[in-house]
């Protein structure tokens, strides 16, 4: 004598996914797969590509004369990207301590019912989040 689970009591017919549901889905996928996939294959294409072949033919999957002198300008470039790298790393890092400084001490001080200045304060953070600056420039 077998028991009946709850998947086989005949609501197991609404969890299957009809063949042609399926392969419309896969389409679908694929799709988008191709979507994100693409831009960065002629990317790479275009960063082995020459530039005397790129002004000639054009951008192009695969390209049509191999070259890595992007390559080789980015390697004498180092020292700048480098340097570039820290300041983003330094922008980051800092921008954060302070952001998360700020909001923890303006969240402490409104947490106090005893601070007189809560209110004020409360909708001094409240506007800002309900009329953010992109809507600022359309009323102009």
């Amino acid at each position: 004598m077998t028991t009946q689970t709850s998947y086989d009591s005949g609501l197991d017919k609404f969890n299957r996914v009809g063949k042609g549901t399926n392969i419309f889905f896969h389409l679908i996928f694929i799709i988008l797969a191709l979507l994100c996939v693409v831009p960065i294959v002629v990317v790479l294409s275009i960063s082995l590509s020459s530039e005397a072949s790129i002004r000639e033919t054009g951008y192009q999957l695969l390209p049509t004369t191999f070259s890595a002198e992007a390559y080789n300008y980015i390697v004498k470039q180092g020292s700048m990207i480098i340097r570039a790298l820290g300041v983003s790393v330094f922008v980051t890092v800092i921008g954060t301590l302070i952001g998360v400084l700020l909001t923890t001490t303006m969240g402490y001080a409104l947490s106090r019912p005893q601070f007189k200045l809560k209110g004020l304060l409360t909708w001094i953070v409240f506007i800002p989040m309900v009329f953010n600056g992109g809507l600022v420039s359309s009323y102009y």
